[in-house]
């Protein structure tokens, strides 16, 4: 039987230690497969997980997930989510012989000449040299 949610109430911060007095919890919600599909952390804000069907692999997160971002998903959430949210997206590309991770598009954002871009990040495997390489792009 594989485990649907998971709640964690974690330790109380005082005001002293900058912290707000209260234990907040975090709670996990998983998928059939075990795969976890939903995250809310401490400040009610949520993480959502989108596993491809055929691997089983992350294909892309969606931070600070808003209900109407959500309600273009295939799936309810567990709980009602905030009306606001900044939907940070971030895609996963596995183009690798062995289903290794070659590609992360993180979230878009407004750049200061006003483009919306993405960072990047690539990896390559050489495999005989048992060597990783990789690149990042950071737009300005």
């Amino acid at each position: 039987m594989a485990v649907e949610s998971e709640t964690t109430t974690l330790p109380v911060v005082t005001t002293a230690q900058n912290g707000s007095d209260v234990a907040n919890t975090e709670s996990q919600y998983f998928d059939a497969n075990g795969n976890l599909q939903w995250q809310e952390d401490g400040n009610g804000r949520w993480i959502y997980n989108h596993y491809d069907p055929v691997t089983g692999l992350v294909s892309y997160t969606i931070q600070d997930i808003s209900a109407g971002t959500a309600s273009g998903l295939s799936l309810t959430p567990p709980a009602t989510l905030p009306s606001t949210g900044i939907n940070a997206r971030t895609d996963y590309t596995y183009n690798d012989p062995r289903g290794r991770l070659t590609q992360v598009l993180g979230p878009a954002f407004v750049d200061d000449a006003g483009d919306s871009v993405r960072t990047a990040t690539w990896a390559s495997y050489l495999d005989a040299g048992h060597e990783v390489r990789t690149a990042s792009v950071m737009p300005r």
